[in-house]
Formats: C-alpha cells, sequence, structure tokens
C-alpha cells in the first residue's frame, strides 16, 4: 500500500468519513455532480413534478442558478408553502396543478401539512382516515401542458408523485417517442409489497420500452426494507442522449 493510501485509510478510521476525490465520489452519491460532471446534461429546462415545498427545487437552482426550473405541485397548502419558499427566484416557476396521463379533475384525501410530502393520486397512497381533508385537484397531459408553454425540449424530469410515475411517464408519451425528454429522474420501490412506491420492475420495464437506459440509483431508503417498504430514486438517461453526449464517447468520466 502507497503512503498516500496509507494516509488515507488511517484518516478515514480517525474521523470515520471516506475520502475521495471529487472525481472518483461513485455514481450514485452526489445527483448533481454527476449531472453536471459526469453526464454533461445541459440542465436549461428542468420539470420538478412533485415539488412539495422546494425541497429539490431550491438546491438544483443553487447548483445550477442558469436553468429554468418548472415546479408542479397541486395541493394547494403545500403550493402555498412552495410559493413561500422560492418566489424570490425568477428561474422558479410554480404551477399548482398534477400531471397525468389525461386531462381532467380527480378528488384526493390528503394528508395533514406535516406530512404533506406523502400526498399522492394513486389511491392507496391516499389518508384514508376518517376526517381527512378532501381537495379537488387539476390533472394535466405532460405534453399538453409542454405544447401550451412553448416547451421543445426537456434536460431533467424529476418525478416524486408516491405511486403515480408511470401516469406522468406517459403524460409524456410524445416528447418521449421524440427524444425530448434527455433524463428521467424518479422514486420507485424495491418490493411489490410497498404499495405506496411504484416497484421498480415497472418503471424499468416502461423505460427501456421508451428508449431509456438507467445510469445510477440515489437515495436509497432501506430503513423500512422489514416491512418491504424500501425504495430509491433511479436515473434514466434517453439513448439518444448517450449516444450523441461526451458520456457515450467517453470523455466523461
Amino acid at each position: 500500500m502507497s503512503f498516500q493510501k496509507r494516509i488515507r485509510e488511517k484518516l478515514i478510521k480517525l474521523t470515520g468519513y471516506w475520502i475521495y476525490k471529487q472525481k472518483h465520489i461513485p455514481i450514485g452519491c452526489d445527483l448533481y455532480y454527476d449531472l453536471k460532471y459526469r453526464i454533461g446534461l445541459p440542465m436549461n429546462i428542468v420539470f420538478d413534478i412533485g415539488a412539495n415545498e422546494g425541497q429539490t427545487a431550491l438546491p438544483l437552482h443553487n447548483y445550477f442558478s442558469f436553468s429554468d426550473i418548472y415546479c408542479i405541485e397541486p395541493v394547494m397548502d403545500t403550493y402555498n408553502i412552495l410559493t413561500r419558499n422560492t418566489s424570490h427566484i425568477k428561474k422558479i416557476k410554480r404551477f399548482q396543478i398534477a400531471f397525468g396521463e389525461n386531462n381532467e379533475n380527480k378528488s384526493i384525501l390528503l394528508f395533514d401539512n406535516t406530512e404533506s410530502c406523502m400526498n399522492s393520486l394513486n389511491e392507496v397512497s391516499m389518508n384514508n382516515y376518517e376526517g381527512a381533508k378532501n381537495e379537488i385537484i387539476t390533472i394535466v397531459k405532460g405534453d399538453d401542458f409542454c405544447l401550451r408553454n412553448n416547451i421543445k425540449k426537456i434536460d431533467l424530469l424529476k418525478i416524486d408523485t408516491e405511486g403515480y410515475e408511470i401516469q406522468v411517464i406517459n403524460g409524456f408519451s410524445e416528447m418521449i417517442k421524440n427524444n425530448q425528454i434527455s433524463a428521467v429522474y424518479c422514486e420507485a420501490g424495491f418490493n411489490p409489497q410497498n404499495v405506496r412506491n411504484t416497484y421498480i420492475e415497472k418503471i424499468h420495464s416502461l423505460m427501456y420500452k421508451n428508449n431509456f437506459s438507467l445510469y445510477g440509483v440515489y437515495e436509497i431508503s432501506n430503513w423500512q426494507i422489514k416491512t418491504g417498504n424500501n425504495y430509491g430514486n433511479f436515473l434514466y438517461l434517453n439513448n439518444e442522449f448517450i449516444k450523441n453526449s461526451l458520456l457515450y464517447s467517453g470523455f466523461a468520466s
């Protein structure tokens, strides 16, 4: 073992921290680093579907200050918090709607504001406790939204909709078919018993069918593995983007 490696091992044991050169950080540790330096996504247009209170939009803006970020959050109270958290940033645009595979209105049962990240259009994931607040949500197809807003290309489509990911993706069928979406980042469950999160095999099947390849897995949560409710976030890249990118030619590392 070299002197440098011995020093590194001692520092790891002493501090409890792994030490890497930034370019050697394993894929899956830092989404923003991978997007910027390894993949080289332009990041001009980003969709944050299921934006909640801005937990993703704000760090995205910090890392990619030039990006136009479209935050999609349908629940009124949560949307108001999102607006309060992001209204000072011109690059973050907010829309109080949901995305799905049909243009329609749907009634959902809401969780308390302290658990707003659990709200979902997936019926089995709704708050079914007696007295839960009801709200009518407007659902729009992603293709139609992009047509109305003259959006011809999405660099990153982030989806966190608690089991409603398939419907959201299907709503972008035309843009996906025309290779107008470069990357999709979505949450999925590892176990078919997990009814809150879309099962990863369903996501895999749909994404491969739509000409995407899996690039990395991020933010794995295994604390509920005993109940089968463990999940993670998956980054898929469009195969046409891969062929034409520095990533494909070997220059990105």
